[in-house]
């Protein structure tokens, strides 16, 4: 209804006509602005074309309280001068405009001009807001009520700013446009730089808001952040939403890498957001993908459509995929920022029982164990390392990537519930994967150059430990399409070994297993301990390497070896026959001399990845040949009947 006095709504009521015989228009032009405006005022017209004589005008004017802020009405045309006839405004909290012109006191006629007829002063906030009649109608002298054709205008303004370091509603954070404004507002386009960690502390406003690869917000508690249109975190960005997050849309993205051979391309996944359908984002045409969930009680993966139906990614669940093609995935949704309890089993049957796949349901890093109440579950859990085609062990205070997978082990019982914690997300850039030195170990690598594939072995030290499993310490193996490398406690073989100590006289066993189609071997020490010697003994060649000072050995294996096939010492004590050092390998301007040699000898130089980059074969006492190859650390293996050694070098 028309905001009329009483006396004079009840009159229009009883003369209302519906029709219009002239072009009578109000309307408001289309303001296009920049982020110098923001901030400032800017006086939007309300132009009259065509109306009448007429005792009342009147019309509602709703806009975007984000984008402007009325603050009242200038530059009224002359018309108004001298009269008792003006523009009344009801201003509501709601956005809209409530706009009467006439004289509340009398029926006094007057004539609009056609043109201007007053500036409503907003402040410009930035963003876009429609300026939209409704109710737009006049009075004439007669008493009878005529509609008004509307023309609605806008205001908008846009510009991109971007930040790397610091509080959102610090201005020094951010590089752009602001106008008057002290912090982002709806007319930014924001984009968190790499490398960039901001914090929310108060109520934030913006347009769009994207967090880059290793970029990272965290929204804190009891604040809210409004995004007129899309927040998107990059594959690789990282939130932390403690606070209440209004978007148009809500996207989480992970690059996930193509397949290019059967043990190759496998990712466990995890979505960030609830619901997030499998299909038809994650999955494809026949053939062209894999997705799997594992099946605890019969230690199986099942497969998508056949024995695994779900139709929503589960909340705090990992699963195994693989994709033909390289992708961006996309999660879409309310990003999940809750507590999540899963139920873990022990059902199964075999090496596998007790194996349970969990995900990591933040749009974030989560730190594995601290702060968390394991009870029977292992405190070692495993990630899926890409580069090694291999499963690789995380310990307390280590990191779960952002939508990332990652296995447990529950050491007894039927079943027990684990509680994934909230106040375990942390900002990390770990993609996929992560390793950090937490305690003295030693760490071996056995790797099979021929399809780059690795198993990590790790040798903890911990007066807290036993020689036996200990599940607060140790954790148990777990194969991937990596050669076997492992030690046991008992009839546990151990990806993890933690023990009590170590001395000169400590032996430790270390078995090793051979994949599929392959024949040639390294094993490369990672980490060792500060100032101790370590020396491999390989007893199927009686062959002994000071891995220390070589910092790799390579080797043959065949289907049939022993598994028990290798020893870590940690002195000369109880090596008969030592070979170390009886030729002598060293560089010299970027030449590789090799002398001493007492056989035909063939020198291999591998790189640190394991690729032979150089091989030749001679009897001479004395080799010296300048290598071309880039400057760097490598390592140089010798083979003959009678001996194997391997030393490293560095070219420069």
């Amino acid at each position: 209804m028309k905001k009329l006095s009483l006396h004079l709504a009840i009159l229009l009521m009883i003369k209302l006509l519906t029709s219009n015989l002239y072009a009578q228009e109000v309307s408001m032009p289309t303001l296009n602005l920049e982020g110098s405006d923001f901030g400032s005022t800017v006086y939007s017209a309300v132009n009259a074309n065509e109306i009448p004589e007429a005792v009342a005008v009147s019309f509602d004017i709703a806009y975007d309280q984000t984008t402007l802020t009325y603050n009242g009405i200038v530059n009224k045309n002359s018309v108004f001068d001298g009269t008792d006839v003006d523009v009344h405004v009801n201003s509501s909290t709601s956005g809209l405009l409530q706009i009467n012109i006439w004289d509340p006191n009398a029926f006094t006629a007057f004539n609009l001009p056609d043109e201007k007829v007053f500036d409503i002063d907003f402040t410009f906030n930035g963003g876009s807001s429609d300026l939209a009649f409704s109710n737009a109608g006049y009075m004439d002298t007669n008493g009878d009520e005529f509609d008004l054709t509307t023309n609605n205008g806008s205001t908008t303004g846009f510009t991109a700013i971007t930040g790397t370091n610091g509080e959102w509603d610090n201005l020094s954070t951010w590089t752009g446009e602001f106008g008057s404004l002290t912090q982002p507002g709806p007319g930014h386009n924001v984009t968190i730089n790499s490398g960039g960690t901001i914090t929310i502390d108060a109520g934030a406003q913006a347009n769009t808001v994207t967090i880059t690869d290793d970029a990272h917000l965290t929204l804190n508690a009891a604040t809210t952040l409004d995004v007129t249109g899309d927040f998107v975190i990059e594959s690789g960005g990282s939130f932390i939403q403690n606070g209440a997050l209004n978007a148009a849309s809500k996207t989480a993205k992970r690059y996930i890498g193509a397949w290019s051979a059967a043990d190759d391309g496998w990712h466990l996944l995890a979505s960030p957001v609830y619901p997030q359908s499998i299909n038809p984002e994650f999955t494809g045409a026949e053939g062209t993908y894999d997705f799997f969930a594992w099946d605890e009680p019969n230690t199986t993966w099942d497969a998508f459509g056949a024995g695994f139906t779900g139709e929503n990614f589960e909340q705090g669940i990992g699963y195994l995929v693989a994709y033909d093609a390289e992708d961006t995935k996309q999660f879409s949704g309310d990003f999940n920022s809750d507590d999540y309890t899963k139920s873990l089993t022990r059902q199964g049957e075999g090496d596998y029982a007790g194996f349970n796949l969990l995900g990591n349901p933040y749009p974030c890093a989560l730190t594995w164990s601290t702060g968390w109440s394991l009870g029977n579950v292992q405190s070692t859990a495993y990630v899926w390392n890409e580069s090694t085609k291999d499963y690789k062990s995380i310990s307390a205070g280590e990191i779960i990537p952002a939508m990332n997978g990652f296995m447990v082990y529950l050491t007894s019982g039927t079943s027990q519930d684990l509680n994934i914690p909230a106040s375990a997300r942390v900002h990390d850039n770990t993609s996929w994967y992560k390793h950090k030195t937490m305690q003295e170990q030693i760490v071996l690598k056995a790797h099979d150059p021929s399809n780059e594939s690795a198993k990590e072995h790790v040798i903890r030290f911990n007066e807290s430990a036993t020689e036996g499993y200990d599940a607060a310490y140790d954790a148990v193996y777990i194969a991937g399409y990596a050669p076997d490398l492992y030690s046991s406690a008992g009839n546990k073989s151990l990806m993890v070994n933690a023990l009590p100590a170590y001395s000169s006289e400590t032996i430790i066993p270390l078995s090793f297993q051979k994949n599929e189609g392959s024949s040639n071997y390294t094993i490369t020490l990672v980490e060792g301990l500060n100032g101790q010697e370590l020396y491999l003994e390989d007893l199927k060649t009686n062959t002994i390497i000071d891995l220390s000072e070589t910092g790799a050995y390579n080797f043959s294996a065949d289907a049939g070896d022993d598994p028990g096939r290798f020893q870590l010492k940690f002195s000369t004590v109880g090596i008969d026959n030592p070979n170390v050092g009886e030729v002598n390998v060293y560089s010299n301007n970027h030449k590789l001399v090799v002398e001493n040699i007492k056989h035909q000898t063939t020198i291999s130089v591998y790189n640190l990845e394991g690729q032979l980059m150089k091989q030749i074969q001679t009897a001479n006492d004395h080799y010296e040949k300048y290598l071309d190859l880039p400057d760097g650390i490598y390592m140089v293996r010798l083979q003959s009947n009678e001996m194997t050694q391997s030393k490293k070098i560095i070219l420069k």
